[in-house]
Formats: structure tokens, sequence, C-alpha cells
């Protein structure tokens, strides 16, 4: 299959090809140098991709003095995978969040890919995956095995009574044994 390029539907200036690539459209410069005016043809040229702290490749264009990011999933996506509508969100089917190819990529809807995100595994935010977590697993055995009363073991592990109840009677932690 030979690479084909589409202008951006959201960035006139980047052209999204169908292997997933992303450049900066050919452009004509034009400057003032030495009191003459100049003018440049400029050729396509690729736009450098880099990970983001939430792990999607992601790609920066300047255009005039403003400078735009980008990710590179849903810039191949809206102009290469069918069903493309503002609202909805690109789901990476195998999870792999640098894995760009068309075949891996579809539209759907906020609840669906979340949906997708826990039956696959890949987020988890029950107990110690939970990010403001106060107990880990062992706390949480150690509270169900105690003998000791609500009032004592809220002050010993910094929890509420009610909350060391709901652990005692997994309305929480539920997934620990």
């Amino acid at each position: 299959m030979s690479e084909v390029w589409r202008v951006s539907r959201f960035d006139p200036t980047i052209e999204v090809s169908n292997k997933s690539q992303v450049r900066r459209t050919a452009r004509v410069v034009t400057a003032i140098r030495n009191g003459e005016r100049n003018v440049q043809s400029r050729p396509p040229s690729p736009l450098r991709p880099w990970v983001a702290k939430t792990g999607y490749l992601t790609v920066q264009a300047k255009t005039g003095t403003s400078r735009r990011k980008y990710l590179v999933h849903r810039l191949v996506a809206a102009e290469w995978v069918p069903g493309y509508a503002p609202e909805l969100t690109v789901n990476h089917r195998d999870g792999n969040k640098l894995n760009n190819r068309l075949s891996n990529l579809e539209w759907i809807t906020t609840a669906e890919n979340t949906s997708h995100q826990w039956s696959s595994g890949l987020i988890d935010l029950r107990g110690e995956g939970q990010p403001g977590h106060k107990l880990t697993e062992s706390d949480v055995i150690a509270i169900r095995a105690s003998t000791k009363t609500l009032v004592q073991i809220g002050a010993e592990f910094g929890i509420s009574d009610g909350m060391a109840s709901m652990i005692r009677t997994r309305r929480r932690w539920a997934h620990i044994a």
C-alpha cells in the first residue's frame, strides 16, 4: 500500500498519511532580507512526535507566532477512520497508546472507551490503584482479622470508624479476600 497524504481537518498546515505519519505541508515563506523581499519555497517536512506525559504520541505545529499541540492518534483517526464526530473518542483496540495504525483505531463514546479500559485491564482503580489510597492490601487484611473495636482500628490506621466498618463488611475493598 502506497502512502497517501490528506490535509488535517484541525490544521491546514498539517498533512496526515494513511501510514500514521504527520508532516507540515509545503509552503512559501516570505521575508525581508537585507532590505529586499525574499521568497522561499519549502517542501513538506515531517513533524517529530514525542510521547507526552499521558503516554500518547504528540506533535507540535507552529503557525505564525503561535504553537499548537496535537495528539497523533486523533489526527490520524479524523482523516482516515470513518465515523468522526467531535464528541467521540479515539480508542486503541489493542490498548497500546503508541500503536496508531488505522486498523487499531476506532471512534467510540467516552463511556464505551472507559468500559473497554476496565474490561481489558488497562485501568484498575480499586484499592492501591486508587491515587489517593491510605491503606494497603495488607492493612485491609489486618483490619478484617482484628478483634479490636472500630474506633481503635480507625485510630490505628488513620481512617474513620465508619470506613473500618465498611472494610470489615466488604462494602469497601471488596476485591480483597
